[in-house]
């Protein structure tokens, strides 16, 4: 027990450095991306092309959140676990995990090809007949793309649990760099397939450029040994959470499904406003996420409760500080958040306007998401699939009960709204689950890091009004925004510096000391 506590120690003196490059590394990612939405929002705006190009994505994306929930949370403590017993088997068990995961995304993406003039209509019934024809075509190649990225998410995972963060970080950049390429390069001859063609270019130099993972040292075996021991034990990992991500990751079918019978540009409207919350979450997140579920896995493999818990509280602490500044940029300049990044070409005002609204309403689930990830993290280190299964299932119930009534209340602002309710209620029974289990949760800490979280973005907000009016008379409103809001993250991290929190002397201790 003293010998693994010390490795944990050793290793946390290693986490923020690999947390800053991570998230080095993903603002690249998420800064590409945003160049190519934004080159789609200037010439498509929210028309029909673009709720095609949304609707094309929806089964693919619910196929990568899928595989995004259930192979890292069971592949990397069991591929931990088996490479420090038997370092050439793990590498085999890798082999034929990665074979077949390849060879079943294969199948389904043969069957969504065959069938995609029938599966588009089917969740988009309320699409005119060109349109639905658009997103058929789009389809296949978004689809076919997913076999290429869902197989690079077990390769990427074979290096993390090896804590190697960077190669599958510029896999991601090569990938979304494909993408831009093919959308600056081919917009005006082939229109909005320019994207669907550069994803599945992506994909492929994406998979490609992480294979060397497995083709080095001999370790890749092309084997399907399904009944292999280590494979059913990791399927049995799997399975509860597949069968849970199944419903609960159906979110978006149903979203799409109910949108599509709104007037035009309602999924673009919601399309939109995703993007900026899943690139916020992705800054937000990632770097914390990778390092954290590491140490939680750690300290889940010995049962060291009090190791857990001082993890979790730490982990809750940077994500309260890290999110807090930007839910009040959401709340106070979301309009201007929404026109700095789309709002040229066709892309218009009134777009603008109705995509913050919805940005808003999105704001309970965007604050789950970030907040809420270090104890979701906690219960797969505990590799307590099933009960997490049973409650995503039970709130996917409670989204579809929730989006129906309020899509009729409030248009498609309601199903922002709906996915909001729904992440608060999971979050709650989460939060509950991970106390019982691991013995409580350090609330102190987390109570004063929230306090004075709370005080310095809004003394931020306040300090940068004078800036913002000063701006507005001498400058146009995009510089405006982007001049007060960088003075407001400053003054923010100003005041906690002030305020002597803790978070940062930790982070001051472990990062800035070693480097």
């Amino acid at each position: 027990m003293l010998i693994a506590n010390q490795d944990i120690k050793e290793h946390g003196k290693k986490t923020f450095p690999s947390f800053v490059a991570i998230t080095f590394f993903t603002f690249i990612n998420a800064f590409i991306n945003y160049l190519t939405i934004t080159i789609l929002a200037y010439f498509f705006g929210a028309g029909s092309e673009i709720d095609a190009f949304f609707a094309a994505t929806t089964l693919p994306l619910v196929i990568m959140a899928i595989l995004q929930v259930i192979i890292p949370n069971t592949f990397i403590p069991v591929f931990i676990k088996n490479k420090k017993q038997d370092e050439t088997n793990s590498w085999r068990v890798a082999s034929i995990m990665t074979n077949l995961i390849f060879v079943i995304l294969a199948i389904i993406a043969i069957i969504g090809v065959t069938f995609s003039k029938t599966i588009i209509p089917l969740i988009n019934p309320g699409f005119p007949t060109s349109t639905a024809t658009l997103s058929s075509s789009l389809f296949s190649y978004f689809i076919l793309s997913s076999v290429f990225s869902g197989t690079a998410i077990i390769l990427s995972s074979m290096y993390y649990a090896q804590k190697q963060f960077n190669r599958p970080l510029l896999a991601q950049i090569l990938s979304s760099s494909s993408i831009l390429f093919f959308v600056l390069l081919f917009h005006d001859q082939i229109g909005i397939k320019s994207i669907a063609i550069g994803t599945l270019a992506g994909s492929i130099i994406q998979f490609i450029f992480l294979h060397s993972v497995l083709l080095s040292r001999k370790r890749y075996s092309l084997s399907f040994d399904f009944r292999k021991k280590e494979i059913i034990s990791l399927f049995t990992l799997m399975l509860p959470l597949l069968m849970g991500s199944l419903f609960y990751k159906m979110n978006i079918v149903v979203e799409r499904f109910i949108t599509s019978q709104l007037p035009p540009g309602s999924i673009a409207y919601l399309g939109y406003a995703n993007r900026i919350n899943s690139a916020l979450l992705l800054f937000l997140t990632q770097g914390v996420s990778v390092t954290l579920f590491q140490r939680l896995s750690e300290h889940s493999a010995i049962m060291d409760f009090s190791g857990l818990q001082k993890t979790l509280s730490r982990g809750l602490r940077a994500m309260i500080l890290l999110t807090t500044p930007f839910v009040l940029l959401l709340v106070f300049a979301g309009n201007d958040l929404v026109r700095l990044v789309f709002q040229r070409g066709n892309f218009t005002p009134q777009v603008t306007r109705t995509v913050s609204v919805i940005l808003l309403a999105y704001l309970g689930y965007f604050i789950v998401g970030a907040v809420g990830w270090p104890l979701v993290n906690t219960l797969y280190s505990l590799q307590l699939t099933t009960i997490i299964s049973v409650v995503g299932v039970s709130g996917f119930i409670l989204f579809i009960f929730f989006a129906l009534i309020l899509s009729q209340l409030m248009g498609c602002k309601g199903i922002a709204l709906a996915a909001s309710v729904q992440s608060f209620i999971c979050i709650t029974f989460f939060f509950w689950i991970v106390v019982k289990k691991i013995g409580g949760i350090q609330f102190p800490p987390i109570l004063r890091c929230t306090q004075k979280a709370i005080l310095a973005a809004g003394a931020a907000v306040v300090l940068s009004i004078p800036l913002k009016a000063l701006l507005h008379k001498h400058t146009g409103p995009n510089l405006e925004f982007i001049g007060s809001t960088i003075a407001a993250f400053c003054i923010y991290g100003g005041i906690l510096l002030v305020l002597r929190t803790e978070e940062l002397e930790f982070i001051s201790d472990r990062f800035l000391r070693r480097g």
